[in-house]
């Protein structure tokens, strides 16, 4: 294993460096000069490449690593016979006095509401440019208009369609609809308007719209669904972290879970909170809300069949925000199904009426989508995409909206694209994709669109690195516990083993969510948010699973806590300085002094 271990860094090293040294031969790079992102690649080569040499010569260098534990130890002790030592010992017992710091839950607790407050503040803070108090305008109301029309008892919008858009024979195509008036990005069906996107923010907002008798903008809801998606990963990666009474202490939350929360991906709808981005976090919230409600229902000591009945109206709500949700709503039922079978043996009764409270909800909310989409368009399955009004570059037959050709290009935009890193702030630039940006050995399929700023997972959230580590791990243990009782058995007992069913629930919904968008004609910055979020849960579990794993050997822990820390912060500084420059740059645009002051500050600071 050790040795595997090696050639993989190793090899992976090496791969750095052919890409660093030869990268205009490969097409990856225009400029022929050395630019940062060549260096960054000559620096984790040889990063790997001295890894895997330690690893390979382990029993070599172990020595010296034995004389360094020894001096450590050593430099420690004398450390505790220091004044210094017995200042910082006085003032932590002074703290642990005061009441609400008594005990190392109560500080962790605090420490969980420091970091929620934080990353919530950052939020809002960005939403408002800066000020905390001024609400600037972006006149997206696409779900008002639907909310309006659901208060006057139709699912079609108020607007009437214009006389030059009926009198189109096929409206469809762009080039038809020249000179014509419309509304920009909707469903035109048998001379009304409808939305494609789901209904539930809609309703959400026909209920406020009782009370604030206003039009509500698209980013009320993405301001809220963002609020509420942040908060509940910092709420979830604690709860996931100190599952099944791991209490370790480790320095390793005080970073990882702030970055659940401060990168890129979530940052990003503060530049443009339209009504896009209202869909996909609506889709986010309500399925992080019912993985909640699972957690809760799974650490209940009675029977909790309330908990798995409000994770289905979750997931049902989560389906009719984002429609292409109905994959993973259908992955978590097969693994609540599956846990309730594990459990079938040992109490059949309860287990049956926890599914029965779980798929209740969804399949009402799933039936009621269908009628949905039958009441609009005469089709059980038709969400409304085969008859926009959208860009010039739709694709003209449905059927090439998915296809497997999209998925090599859609693979270097989502994993590989390097954004823009610059000497002046903000440091970090995600600019409009050109056909001369792409590297020479992917040849762009017909209908693929690609033109929005975009940053691949290992630039920008590097953190979800763990990711494949980790599916490879679970998929090894999976076998091997197949091997050993057989596949029946096997199934049966990791259905019982809530940790392990966790992990499979979290990575089986991400990959689901990716595949989806791999598949798609079109890559967004935006999409991404449809498999992070769940991902970063993923990555809290198995993070914690390997330093658990790691307990009694101090280097190889130390090592792993140092990567995950570098990995952690990285990914919150590419979020925060991506942030200034998010969307379509709004913070720059409504707060320019403010912007002019930080980078002054900016620049003043590193001496420019």
């Amino acid at each position: 294993m050790r040795r595997l271990a090696a050639i993989f860094n190793a090899g992976l090293g090496f791969t750095f460096l052919v890409v660093a040294n030869w990268a205009v031969e490969l097409g990856i790079d225009n400029d022929p000069g050395w630019g940062k992102g060549r260096y960054a690649l000559l620096g984790m080569g040889l990063f790997c490449l001295t890894i895997g040499v330690m690893v390979w010569f382990w029993p070599i260098f172990r020595p010296w690593f034995v004389k360094g534990d020894q001096w450590a130890i050593q430099w420690y002790e004398r450390l505790r016979k220091s004044w210094l030592y017995r200042v910082i010992i006085g003032l932590q017992r002074k703290v642990e006095r005061i009441p609400w710091l008594a005990t190392r839950e109560k500080r962790t607790r605090w420490a969980l509401g420091v970091t929620l407050v934080g990353v919530l503040a950052v939020f809002w803070w960005y939403t408002t440019a800066g000020t905390f108090l001024k609400w600037y305008p972006y006149y997206h109301t696409y779900y008002d208009r639907l909310a309006e029309a659901f208060l006057n008892g139709q699912i079609h919008l108020l607007e009437k369609p214009d006389p030059s858009l009926l009198a189109l024979s096929n409206p469809y195509p762009y080039e038809n609809r020249a000179g014509a008036k419309y509304l920009w990005d909707v469903s035109f069906y048998n001379g009304k308007f409808y939305l494609y996107w789901g209904p539930t923010p809609a309703l959400l907002l026909a209920g406020l719209k009782l009370v604030v008798h206003r039009v509500i903008e698209d980013q009320v809801l993405v301001v809220g669904f963002l609020l509420g998606v942040a908060g509940l990963l910092v709420g979830l990666g604690y709860s996931l972290w100190r599952w099944y009474g791991h209490h370790g202490s480790s320095w390793l939350p005080v970073f990882l879970f702030p970055a659940l929360g401060l990168n890129l991906y979530l940052l990003w709808p503060t530049g443009r909170p339209g009504v896009y981005e209202a869909a996909i976090l609506g889709g986010q919230f309500f399925l992080l809300l019912s993985m909640a409600c699972l957690l809760k229902a799974m650490t209940t000591h009675t029977p909790s069949y309330g908990w798995y009945g409000v994770a289905g109206v979750c997931l049902a709500l989560a389906m009719g925000s984002r429609m292409p949700l109905v994959l993973s709503v259908g992955w978590l039922t097969l693994m609540v199904v599956w846990r309730s079978w594990s459990m079938v043996q040992r109490e059949p009764g309860i287990a049956f009426r926890k599914a029965g409270a779980f798929l209740f909800p969804i399949l009402l909310g799933g039936g009621l989508l269908l009628w949905y989409n039958a009441a609009r368009f005469g089709n059980l399955f038709e969400t409304g995409l085969s008859y926009q009004l959208s860009i010039p570059e739709y694709p003209p037959e449905r059927s090439w909206l998915f296809s497997a050709k999209y998925i090599v290009p859609n693979s270097f935009q989502y994993f590989f694209r390097e954004p823009s890193f610059q000497a002046v702030f903000p440091f970090v630039r995600f600019p409009f994709i050109k056909e001369s940006s792409w590297p020479w050995f992917i040849r762009l399929p017909d209908h693929y669109l690609y033109h929005e700023p975009q940053g691949g997972i290992l630039l920008v959230f590097p953190l979800l690195l763990v990711i494949p580590v980790g599916l490879v791990y679970t998929m090894v243990r999976w076998v091997e516990s197949w091997r050993r009782s057989g596949f029946w058995q096997a199934c049966r007992s990791w259905g019982l083993q809530p940790d392990k069913w966790l992990v499979v629930s979290l990575l089986g919904v991400g990959f689901l969510q990716m595949s989806l968008i791999l598949f798609y004609f079109f890559s967004a910055m935006r999409f991404q948010l449809e498999y992070v979020p769940i991902f970063s849960l993923a990555a809290v579990l198995l993070i914690r699973n390997l330093d658990s794993k790691l307990e009694g050997h101090r280097w190889y822990r130390l090592f792993f806590r140092g990567l995950v820390t570098g990995l952690a912060l990285y990914s919150i500084g590419a979020g925060l300085m991506g942030g200034f420059g998010a969307g379509e740059e709004r913070f720059e645009l409504n707060n320019p002094a403010l912007f002019s002051q930080l980078r002054d500050g900016f620049h003043l600071l590193l001496g420019r």
